[in-house]
């Protein structure tokens, strides 16, 4: 698909969201010292998603950049990272409630050996109350080398528990410069590549 092809696979290639990018870059650089639930909200289309993918490369990245983003050059950067033992994403419409969360919790254990497990709930709003605390109780009991990335639209919809042990991520609208530069530079890539 045409869309996944020019999806950013650095942070460098993301158009705006510089406070968010730098601070999932900053954990990438300390990952061990750092917040292991990460909320980002934003409307549609902002970048939260492709951030949490690009997200899991820079912290397995073999050879992260000096500000701690992925190489985008190395194995695990190249790799799909659908079929990556280091990332799984689940869509919250869909596993939102509170069977399929203790359902999912078995999936959700990582040999921390293996280096960093990102896993990403999309529409994380959409998880009843009841499911997200289990989730909370899961956050806590989890193994040091996980890290979960709530993506939302909407974070009032996040129970205040979760949010206050939470780090919280806000991505703006593109302005029309940044959208109008971005479109310059996919142009190029479908040039350079076509």
């Amino acid at each position: 698909m045409i869309t996944q092809e020019f999806r950013p696979q650095t942070f460098k290639e993301v158009t705006g969201q510089k406070l968010p990018k730098t601070v999932l870059k900053a954990i990438c650089k300390s990952p061990a010292t750092s917040p292991k639930t990460i909320i980002l909200e934003g409307a549609f289309g902002t970048g939260k998603t492709t951030c949490a993918r690009i997200f899991a490369r820079a912290l397995n990245c073999k050879h992260q950049t000096k500000d701690g983003d992925a190489c985008g050059k190395c194995e695990e950067c190249l790799s799909d990272i659908s079929k990556s033992i280091y990332y799984e994403e689940y869509d919250s419409s869909i596993v939102g409630n509170i069977t399929d969360i203790k359902e999912l919790k078995e999936t959700f254990y990582f040999n921390e050996s293996l280096g960093y497990k990102v896993i990403v709930l999309d529409e994380a709003h959409l998880i009843t109350p009841q499911a997200q605390s289990t989730l909370l109780k899961l956050f806590e009991e989890s193994p040091s080398g996980i890290f979960f990335v709530l993506c939302t639209t909407n974070s009032s919809k996040i129970l205040n528990t979760i949010q206050s042990r939470a780090l919280t991520l806000k991505f703006d609208l593109l302005s029309l410069e940044d959208i109008e530069e971005n479109l310059k530079n996919v142009v190029k890539r479908f040039t350079n590549r076509y």
